[in-house]
Formats: C-alpha cells, structure tokens, sequence
C-alpha cells in the first residue's frame, strides 16, 4: 500500500516542529472541534474527526492503520477499511495545510499527531488543575465527562465502546488531580474550594469532596453554603445509591450546626458584612419560619403567608432592618437562636408556631435578643382566615415598635400596603413561590401556571402581579423562554399592574427601574422609580438588588457597589443568590475591575449555568484580564442556550451609557468567541 506522504517528503518529527507555531487545539469536551488559531478546521467528516481525537488522546499520539481501519470501519472488508482511511487521512492533510501545515503524519504502517503540533483541552485542564486553578469547563456543566465525544458513538460499535471507556478514565484522571489539589493547602482556601467544588459537578456522590466543600464554606462563615452542600449530598446518595451519607460526614455537619465554624478562619473580604445592614445602628431582626403543630395541622401556605407578609411590612420601615424571607426560610424547626444570628447577621430573631384551635389559627410569637438569649415580647393572637392579615399586621407592629418604641403608627399604617381579595388566590401565590424557589424547570412552569390562575381569580392585587413579572425574569434568566421578547414584554406589564394598584410596591418599582435601564435607556425615568422604591422600601433585599446595574450602567460605580452588597446583607442566605453576585460583577466590570468581575461572575456561575447574562458578563471580563482562551467555554455555552445570538444587534441595544464602555463590551464578547 502506497504511504500516503509523497516520496521525498519525510516525517515531520518532534525536533522538525516549528517553534511558536500555532498549534492544532482539539477538544473533546461537547463533542469533537479542531481549531487553529481560533479558526475551525473545516472537517465535515465525523470519522475525520474522531480519528485526530483519537489520536490525541492515546499515550504515544501513534496508531497502526489496520488498527485505526478496524475501529472506524469494523463492517467492511479491510481491502475497502484501508481504503476509506487512506481517503479519510488525505481529506485531513488538505485541511489542515491549507491552515499554515500539517501535525498528522503517516507512514505504510502508522499515522501520527505531532505531540508538539497540538494541544488538547483535556492536557490544558489537567494542567490548570495541577496549578491550582479549576477550569471553567468542568464549571459550566455538571457531569462534563459525559460530554466526551458526545455525538460520535454512533460510528462503530467498537469505537463506542472506546468511548465509554475513555470516559472513565477522564473522569477518574480529572478526580485524582482535583482532589490532589485542593488536598494542597499551599493554595488559598477560594480555590481549594472551587477544586472540590468541581469534583461534586463530575461525581455528585464524591463524600470527601463535599467534606471538604462544607468545611471549607463553614470556615470562611458561609454556613448557609455549607449546609446546602450536605444537603445535595444527601440527596443525590438516596436517590442514586439508596444509601446515607457517612458517619464523617454526619459528624461534620453535626459540628457545623453546633457553631463549631462560627468565628471564619479567613473570610472573605468581598462578602458583605453585617454592619452594611445597620450604619447608623438600627437594629436588625430576622423572621423565621412559624412551626405547624398539633394533629390537625394548619394548611403550609398560613405559616409561609406569616413569613412573607410580616417581613413585607417590615421592609416599609425605614427601622428595624429586616433580613429577607429568601434568608431565613431554610430556618426550619427548632434552631440554635446564636447560630441562626450569626449567621444571619442579624441582633434579633422572631419565631412562632401556628395552631389549628377549632375554626381559628392561633399563632404563637416570640421576639428574642440574640446575643443574650433574653425574651423581649411574646403574644399570641386568635384569628380566622378572614382575620388573617390582621393577625400579620399587629404582629409586625409589636416587633417594630419594641425595637424602634419611637416609630409611629402612621409610618406603620404606611407599610401595610394592599391586601388581597380573594383568599385562594393568596394561596396560589404562595404555593407558586415555594415551587419557584427550586429552580427546577416542570416546578418551575407549575408555578407560573398556578400565577396565572391565581392572577384570574385576583386581577387587582398587587403582590401577585410583582411576583408574576418575577416569575417571568427568572424564566429569560434561567435559559428557559421560548419567547424571551414575550416574556420581556410580560415583567414590564406585571410590574406596571403591580404599580398601578399599589405605587408603594417597591419590588415592583424596583423591576420596572430596571427593565427601563437595560430595554429602553431611560435612565431618568429608571432613577425616578428606583428612588420611589427606596422611599417605599428601604430595606427590602430585591428592591435593592434591582436598584444596583442601573448605577453600573450609568457609571455611578461606587453606588452600584454599595446598593448589591447591602442587598446582599439583607439576604444572605438568599436562594437567587446568582443573580446579586451578577449585579455585583456587572458594577466592577463598569469599573474596569476585571479580576473582581471575573471572580463574581465565577460565583454566579457555579450556582447558575444557564444565567445568559452573566455567562456574557463574565467572559468579557476574563477577555478583559487576558485570558480569552478562559472565556471561550462561556462563549459557546452562550450560544449552545441561545444559538442565533449575535454580538451587534445586542450591543446596539445594550445599557451602559458610555458608548465607549458598550463597545468595549462588544469587542471583548467577538474576542471570548461570539459571533460578532
């Protein structure tokens, strides 16, 4: 058989190679691309492409063709193998020199990759791990080894059995260098963790990760984080394996509850702190979710509906300062009251219970110092459901006026705010937001139709439309829409519904400030509504959140800043948290602070994949801080959720005021990859 390198042409060996030459970059992670110097190698032939990945991963780079002949066309004579490979290996070489040269060389026997010519994601991973480093590939998808040649498996039943497996091996290489690293305690604890972090996306069930996820998180006072790590834990081992988690990692829980973590050994210095919550010394009280008891329990929504509504009446006064619902509902049950504050940032705490006593609710309350454990107020109130919402407010008005005696009732009278008129309705609302607060998508769309219903049965109460326009956020977020125009277009009418029947309903305000900064550029009318959210309510963790790009876009840095970590401070337990360490990353990338846009954009991320805006964000940042190759698997995530994405029209729309910033921000997303 005739080799198919021309007589006289030589192999090109290691020592041949040119130095600094752009190398060929073949990745198997997402399927199989061959790149040089950023440019796709036309290779229209699956088999083409399999056989350079193939290459690439073996030891040697080296292959036998009546090896490579058998795996690709294991169904054919080998007289018509060979041939196929012959015509597949002459495809390659016309491919790649029209690229500036060849990495693959073949002889009569063998065919080579040049292991100096190219460069294999799986190598540059490995290596970033080694150093330290978690990649973002392993970032941005959860159980990424399964990603590995997805789309060829079907080419041969032997190479599909290659391919399964190769994945475990990937997988068990990448474990070990993981865990290898974050065992290293020369690197700072946010990349240890970050490392660990990595192995639970590849082996959810991966005990030791998680172990040192939680102790690690509980260290630098994020129990909240640690807490929840135990908690996927433990549920992915009863779902998968029928089994529970070990006792190492039971007792590590038991010392994080009992306050064992509770002074963080090195926190870190970006996390906001509970002083942003009080500067002039207001108190800060928490609400914790009221208990059912008895036999004949009350229905779940009443005890959520006393959470939520008492801290909505709350949030109207300028003080006490109250720590948002989102924050304190994982406090379930009985708790420890000085961890529970702590970790809250919070001097008070209320708790209660909710009995059913005949045709009445009675509720239960306590008002508690933390630090001295001493009881200031405690009642109980007997209510019917029709008397509900005045069993709310006269508690909200006992907890206001023992911490703050000096308020006045009109101020309380202020925050009360609309209530709704059809009970079921309220209920609905409430049930949708406990189905919301998973982030899984069919509890996710449950929820909006349980809205929807209750939006037909209510149409005039206020809360409900702020949370429909929420509901549909979340969705253009989360990767969900199938029409993000439409549902663009829904958060902007549910907020002016939710105004227009209450203008003292500062979320909704808040939304609405938003939606007219990032879809409009109205940065008068965007300002105009935020301060009316402010006024509405001060201490509102979403009102505050909302409120902060429009600072970043308009360039007031430093408010945009100060408005998400406050936001942060009243929530910061808070479920959504992706969205507030976006906004957070969006202000320091509007100051030209790309390692920190970069790093909260990372922690958006890891708890929020499909976060469109902040896969963006974050990839024009890591552009920003010389690091494109970082961005890239950003880049192709954002168009594997929204393939017609376009950098120029997004631009010409988008909402930084400097027009110089904004096109700064189109150049950085083309470099990280997107299609300009």
């Amino acid at each position: 058989m005739t080799p198919d390198n021309p007589p006289g042409a030589g192999r090109l060996t290691k020592s041949q190679s040119q130095p600094g030459a752009p190398k060929l970059a073949i990745s198997i992670f997402g399927g199989i691309s061959v790149r040089r110097d950023r440019s796709e190698i036309p290779l229209a032939n699956r088999k083409a492409r399999a056989l350079l990945a193939y290459l690439a991963l073996s030891e040697s780079g080296r292959e036998s063709r009546e090896r490579l002949a058998g795996l690709l066309w294991p169904d054919t004579t080998e007289h018509n193998a060979r041939a196929s490979l012959r015509q597949v290996l002459l495809d390659v070489r016309e491919a790649l020199g029209s690229f500036g040269g060849s990495a693959l060389t073949s002889g009569r026997h063998e065919v080579e990759l040049v292991r100096d010519a190219i460069e294999l994601d799986l190598t540059v991973i490995l290596l970033e791990i080694a150093a330290g480093r978690t990649p973002e590939a392993l970032l941005i998808r959860s159980r990424a080894v399964e990603t590995v040649f997805v789309g060829y498996e079907d080419l041969s039943p032997l190479l599909h059995d290659w391919i399964l497996a190769s994945r475990v091996q990937i997988q068990e290489r990448l474990i070990r260098a993981l865990v290898q690293s974050y065992e290293n305690n020369l690197f700072p604890h946010r990349q240890r963790r970050l490392l660990a972090e990595a192995v639970l996306l590849l082996d959810p069930t991966h005990e030791a990760a998680c172990r040192t996820v939680m102790q690690l998180a509980a260290e630098d006072g994020e129990i909240g984080l640690a807490l929840r790590a135990y908690n996927d834990l433990y549920t992915v081992l009863d779902e998968e394996l029928d089994m529970e988690p070990s006792p190492a990692t039971c007792e590590l829980v038991a010392d994080i509850k009992r306050g064992r973590f509770d002074e963080p050994r090195e926190p870190l210095a970006r996390t906001a702190e509970p002083r942003l919550l009080s500067p002039a010394g207001a108190p800060v009280v928490a609400v914790l979710p009221f208990r059912l008891l008895g036999p004949d329990q009350a229905p779940g929504y009443f005890a959520e509906g006393v959470l939520e509504d008492t801290v909505r009446l709350l949030t109207a006064l300028q003080e006490p300062v109250v720590i948002s619902s989102n924050s304190t509902r994982e406090f379930r049950g009985i708790v420890d009251l000085q961890h529970v504050g702590r970790s809250l940032g919070a001097g008070y705490l209320v708790t209660g219970t909710v009995r059913v006593a005949g045709n009445l609710l009675r509720l239960a309350v306590e008002l508690a110092e933390v630090a001295s454990g001493k009881l200031l107020w405690a009642d109980a109130f007997d209510a019917t459901e029709l008397r509900f919402f005045d069993a709310q407010e006269e508690i909200a008005s006992k907890i206001a006026h023992t911490l703050v005696p000096r308020l006045r009732d009109a101020e309380l009278h202020r925050s009360r705010g609309q209530r709704p008129e059809d009970l079921t309705a309220y209920q609905l609302m409430l049930q949708a937001r406990e189905l919301i607060f998973r982030l899984e998508r069919p509890a996710f769309e449950h929820a909006g139709n349980l809205l929807h219903e209750a939006l037909g049965r209510d149409p005039s109460y206020s809360p409900l439309h702020a949370a429909t326009a929420d509901w549909h956020s979340l969705r253009i977020w989360q990767g969900w829409s199938s029409d993000s125009e439409a549902d663009m277009r829904s958060v902007e009418a549910m907020a002016r519904s939710a105004i227009a029947m209450d203008s003292g309903n500062g979320r909704a305000l808040a939304m609405l400030g938003h939606n007219r900064t990032i879809y409009r550029r109205e940065y008068e009318d965007a300002l105009n509504l935020i301060d009316r959210a402010f006024r509405a309510s001060p201490n509102d963790a979403e009102a505050m959140m909302w409120s902060s790009p429009t600072y970043a876009y308009i360039g007031e840095v430093a408010e945009a800043l100060r408005r998400a970590e406050r936001a942060i401070a009243l929530s910061p337990q808070d479920p959504f948290m992706f969205r507030y360490e976006h906004f957070v990353s969006i202000a320091h990338y509007a100051a030209g602070a790309y390692d920190e846009a970069a790093y909260w954009g990372m922690r958006s991320l890891r708890a929020n994949p499909h976060y469109t805006s902040n896969l963006r964000f974050t990839a024009a940042a890591m552009v920003g801080l010389g690091r494109p190759d970082e961005a890239r698997p950003l880049a192709n995530k954002i168009v594997e959720i929204d393939p017609d994405f376009r950098v120029s029209p997004m631009i010409a729309r988008q909402a930084f005021r400097d027009v110089a910033r904004r096109e700064q921000y189109g150049r950085h997303l083309i470099e990280a990859g997107l299609p300009p």
